[in-house]
């Protein structure tokens, strides 16, 4: 999308690709193409924050997640020290072997 500007006067054109091909199509001149060249830019800033807003949050998410993960690995480190065992996802006392009571 660009305004070129012949005699002083601006023209407004949009590029864009069909079928492989870059087809260039007229969309204005004179004030509606200075006003639609605007909205664009517009446009394109608002697209820009959204993207860096999405990329935040990723990262965010990333770091929460890798948290969980430590918290996770912390959790079972613990519990199998003090004497459990997950079984699919349930966390179970280990048995401990009875002794033989002799009769004497």
């Amino acid at each position: 999308m660009a305004i070129v500007y012949r005699n002083g006067l601006p023209y407004y054109y949009c590029n864009k690709k069909i079928k492989g091909k870059v087809r260039t199509t007229y969309i204005g001149s004179g004030e509606v193409a200075e006003e639609h060249y605007n909205l664009q830019q517009l446009e394109n800033q608002r697209k820009a924050i959204e993207q860096q807003e999405r990329k935040e949050e990723r990262e965010a998410i990333g770091e929460l997640l890798t948290n969980e993960r430590e918290i996770q690995k912390q959790f079972s480190q613990f519990m199998n020290e003090h004497g459990y065992y997950n079984h699919y996802g349930q966390w179970r006392k280990k048995r401990r072997k009875r002794k033989k009571k002799h009769k004497e």
